[in-house]
């Protein structure tokens, strides 16, 4: 009776695995289809966030401030408090992503900031421009924290790294174009005097991304079924991915309760405190770099905007490459701790040395950090947080801490050579560093833990485990 009994559960599990089972082959096109449908829609907005965003530095290096009359005082507080309605906009737009669709919430937002950069153009003081850059972080804040979770959705686990070194990149990329734009757009001479130097930028950047715009109103799916570039087979196959993922993925309506599950876990916090760490270096170095380069360094208004190309261009390659690494072994924190060492080193350079070569040699090691690491913090967040409502609370957190050191980073860099700025992102980087090593073994614990439960050496003393609480859920480090 019990050999007939264990014959039927074998048989259960083998269908049941023959149910789930993809051909590789066919697998990998529909991702591939993914890739080529989803990806640069939203790396191209990301784009367009980023320059809108980080082209306060391209402007005020144009002539922004003397234009207006902003105080050093007064820059400063546009670069932080941007940050204060970004940081509001983030977990209610993680939270409400799903509720509202991906393709309407994330669009509404995307017309919102375009529209925004356009106003920017107009501006004729400190107020005009304090009111701009506090509406265009309200409409970008979710934006970002919105599309790592989208893509947490529709790839697995082993994928996520590289989809988000590459959408990450997007913003590198936007570094180094925003440079070239604005070198070429100040050398545009009109006898329009609101249409000159640092306004063109405003202007043109903003009707670039609302003509975008659309391909994520018309073009962007809601779930992993619901594309319009997927047949028949194709949504058979994210079923089956769908399936797969399952056993972790937990109820879809929203709860309560798994949002309390993740801030009692330790690895939300570690996760925080690293973002917090990372976005200080990417927030600061990313809208003070062409000042760093002009007023730190030396350089005159058009050298600095083009010698940021480069800088960004390296940021990029070492963003995607590390990436794609970290997928294939299956490893967040080495790279991590990896990339940030080259960054204490870029900082200690900047701050110790008197060679203006030297010092822009810097700059390109504290590249490394700049977008590899809030990436594959995130993507390492995404990884070991189901389900999806916990994952959201998660990674809106994440964000939230993260985008805080905005806050600071437009008060640390205030008078060149920037050396409180400087000292700040030293030190963040070594935080960093201990709170990435603190989190690995964490979750090797974690995972040694659930070991010994199943091998019968442990008694499991938790009355529920679901999401990645389940015994064969391993995290990875």
């Amino acid at each position: 009776m019990m050999s007939e009994t264990k014959q039927e559960a074998d048989i259960t599990v083998l269908s049941s695995e023959e149910e789930l089972y993809l051909d590789p082959k066919k697998e990998a096109r529909v991702v591939r289809k993914l890739d080529r449908n989803v990806l640069p829609i939203l790396g191209l907005i990301y784009f367009l966030c980023a320059l809108d965003r980080s082209n306060i530095g391209n402007s005020v290096s144009a002539g922004l401030q003397e234009s207006i009359g902003l105080t050093n005082s007064e820059y400063s507080n546009v670069v932080s408090l941007l940050y204060v309605t970004y940081i509001l906009s983030e977990m209610p737009g993680t939270l409400l992503l799903k509720k509202l669709k991906p393709h309407r919430y994330l669009g509404f937002c995307g017309l919102c900031w375009s529209l925004v950069t356009i106003g920017t153009t107009f501006v004729g003081n400190y107020g005009h421009l304090l009111a701009c850059r506090m509406l265009l972080g309200l409409f970008e804040g979710s934006y970002f924290p919105c599309i790592m979770l989208y893509v947490s959705i529709f790839y697995k686990k082993e994928e996520q790294g590289l989809r988000m070194a590459i959408l990450l990149s997007c913003a590198g990329l936007a570094g180094a174009f925003g440079g070239l734009i604005s070198y070429a757009l100040v050398q545009v001479q009109t006898t329009n005097p609101w249409l000159q130097g640092y306004r063109l930028i405003y202007l043109v950047e903003g009707l670039i991304t609302i003509c975008a715009i659309p391909l994520i109103f018309f073009w962007l799916p809601d779930d992993e079924n619901s594309g319009k570039f997927f047949n028949d087979s194709d949504r058979e196959v994210m079923a089956i991915r769908s399936k797969q993922r399952s056993n972790y993925m937990g109820e879809e309506g929203f709860s309560w309760v798994e949002i309390k599950k993740a801030y009692l876990d330790p690895k939300t916090y570690f996760s925080m405190i690293i973002q917090f760490c990372q976005d200080l270096i990417l927030y600061s170095f990313s809208t003070f770099l062409p000042n760093i380069l002009k007023s730190g360094l030396g350089y005159n208004t058009n050298e600095a905007q083009y010698m940021t190309i480069p800088v960004y261009i390296v940021s990029v390659i070492a963003v995607i490459s590390i990436s794609y690494l970290s997928d294939r072994t299956s490893l967040r924190g080495p790279f991590i701790a990896g990339a940030n060492a080259l960054g204490i080193i870029g900082y200690i350079i900047l701050l110790a040395s008197g060679n203006n070569k030297a010092k822009y040699f810097a700059c390109y090691l504290i590249a490394f950090p700049l977008y590899i690491c809030p990436g594959l913090n995130l993507s390492w967040t995404a990884n070991n947080s189901y389900p999806h409502y916990r994952r959201a609370t998660s990674m809106g957190s994440n964000q939230t801490l993260g985008n805080l050191s905005g806050v600071i980073a437009g008060q640390v860099y205030r008078n060149s050579p920037y050396v409180l700025g400087h000292s700040f992102g030293l030190g963040c980087l070594c935080v960093s560093i201990i709170a990435v090593a603190l989190n690995t073994l964490w979750l090797r614990y974690l995972n040694n833990e659930k070991e010994r439960i199943l091998n019968g050496e442990k008694v499991d003393n938790k009355s529920e485990r679901t999401g990645d609480h389940e015994l064969d859920f391993r995290y990875c480090y």
